[in-house]
């Protein structure tokens, strides 16, 4: 379990830096915020998610984890085809 939430924290911890180089300035806040608000939705939802696919599943963790799964790999997807942003002037 202390496996799992170090690597939670670790994505907490990128995103700090990983969001703001994502905007230029003038629009910066929106949209740090709106990236982030949208990605609450998810996870506000994602106990719901998981206890549904658990219950469909007969009671079984995988279908659960693999919601989690899925999770990470579209965040990776999403990280993987971010915009390169050295040597950019409106950062």
């Amino acid at each position: 379990m202390t496996a799992f939430y170090l690597i939670v924290m670790a994505g907490n911890v990128v995103q700090a830096a990983f969001y703001p180089e994502l905007f230029p300035a003038h629009v910066r806040l929106t949209g740090v915020s709106v990236a982030t608000q949208c990605g609450l939705i998810v996870v506000g939802f994602s106990p719901v998610i998981y206890s549904a696919l658990t219950s469909a599943a007969g009671g079984t963790w995988l279908a659960g984890w693999g919601f989690a799964a899925a999770c990470w790999v579209a965040a990776a997807a999403a990280a993987w085809s971010a915009p390169e942003t050295a040597g950019r002037d409106d950062v």
